[in-house]
């Protein structure tokens, strides 16, 4: 069985990214100018990126999910991994989800980017910091 490791960084929300997932700006500049990826996940469970639905929980199918990681994986930059000796993406992807979403979709998300033909590892996640009263 082989090994995969995450480099997973936690952001949080502040003016340059939105704590709404669907505000619709799903390429968020952050870091250092950087363009991320944004998968948006709702408090029932949809996943969208863009503007557009790649999980519908009624359906429970991932496959465009994962055929969209895998397409994105390819086209990434690539670094060479010393472990494997393959190539690795070397851009990261952003998970942002609603303040009441179960932890299991991040999760899901999180295997589908370590499967064996998307290898993402570059994964940060959003959190908002609770409004005051």
């Amino acid at each position: 069985m082989k090994k995969f490791v995450f480099a997973c960084s936690l952001l949080v929300a502040g003016t340059a990214c939105s704590s709404n997932p669907d505000a619709g700006d799903d390429q968020l500049s952050i870091n250092a100018g950087q363009d991320r990826t944004v998968i948006n996940i709702r408090q029932d469970g949809a996943i969208l990126i863009e503007g557009e639905t790649y999980y519908d929980p009624r359906a429970g199918d991932y496959d465009k999910l994962e055929q969209y990681l895998s397409q994105k994986a390819d086209s990434m930059d690539k670094k060479h991994d010393g472990e494997s000796g393959g190539e690795l993406p070397d851009e990261g992807i952003l998970i942002r989800a609603e303040e009441n979403t179960p932890f299991k979709m991040v999760q899901k998300i999180m295997l589908l980017c370590g499967q064996e033909g998307i290898q993402i590892w570059k994964v940060e996640l959003v959190a908002t910091p609770p409004e005051e009263a």
